[in-house]
């Protein structure tokens, strides 16, 4: 019997928002400036790579999973793995973009700099 797998092929696999990122996008924004202000007719580009957050897939958003009962029926909880007990993780992909919708979306960005305090930091 084989087990449900996390990973569809389809969407990119999770990060820990613990991880380090370099090059994070401001908040609201899955592309860094670099890439939204190449114009490929003048300099040859770099693939764009898309940044975001979403619902983390192992745990649904709560943080913990749950063990089968094995032989016995019993159950335990645990922290996810995928998200730290967060709920949430970072996702990063140059082949699709997500659906942010202003916010209403699926995906969303979540714990960044706002542009304003990045345009504030390099100045």
């Amino acid at each position: 019997m084989h087990a449900k797998a996390l990973h569809n092929g389809k969407d990119p696999l999770p990060l820990s928002l613990f991880s380090p990122y370099k090059d994070l996008p401001p908040d609201g924004k899955t592309r860094s400036e670099k890439d939204e202000s190449c114009n490929p007719e003048e300099r040859s580009c770099q693939t764009p790579i898309h940044t975001w957050e979403s619902k983390c897939k192992a745990c649904q958003g709560t943080g913990s999973v749950r063990s089968s009962g094995g032989r016995r029926g019993r159950h335990s909880s645990f922290t996810c793995i995928s998200c730290h007990g967060i709920g949430f993780v970072r996702r990063v992909s140059s082949r699709i973009q997500p659906d942010l919708n202003g916010g209403d979306g699926p995906d969303f960005t979540l714990a960044r700099p706002s542009a304003a305090a990045v345009d504030d930091d390099r100045k």
